[in-house]
C-alpha cells in the first residue's frame, strides 16, 4: 500500500466515525444530548420498560411547556 491509498483509508474512515455519532431521531438525540440520558437506572425488561416510557413522556411534556409558553407570551404583547 502506498501512503496515498493510507489517506482514502483514512478518511473514509473518519467520515463513518463522523456518522456514527448522528442520532436518526430527534427525540433520541435529545435524550442523550440535552437530558443526559446514558444509561438506564433500573434493572429487568419490565423496569427498563417502564423506564423507556417515561422518556417520550418527558420529551412531549417539556415541547407542550415550551409551546405554551410561547402562546402566553404572544398572548401578552
Amino acid at each position: 500500500m502506498s501512503v496515498g491509498e493510507f489517506k482514502v483509508f483514512d478518511s473514509e474512515h473518519q467520515m463513518a466515525n463522523q456518522r456514527v455519532g448522528i442520532e436518526p431521531e430527534p427525540v433520541f438525540g435529545d435524550k442523550k444530548n440535552n437530558r443526559g440520558f446514558r444509561r438506564f437506572l433500573l434493572r429487568g425488561l419490565a423496569k427498563v420498560s417502564l423506564e423507556v416510557g417515561w422518556l417520550p413522556l418527558a420529551h412531549n411534556l417539556l415541547k407542550k411547556a415550551a409551546i405554551d409558553d410561547k402562546n402566553q407570551r404572544a398572548k401578552q404583547r
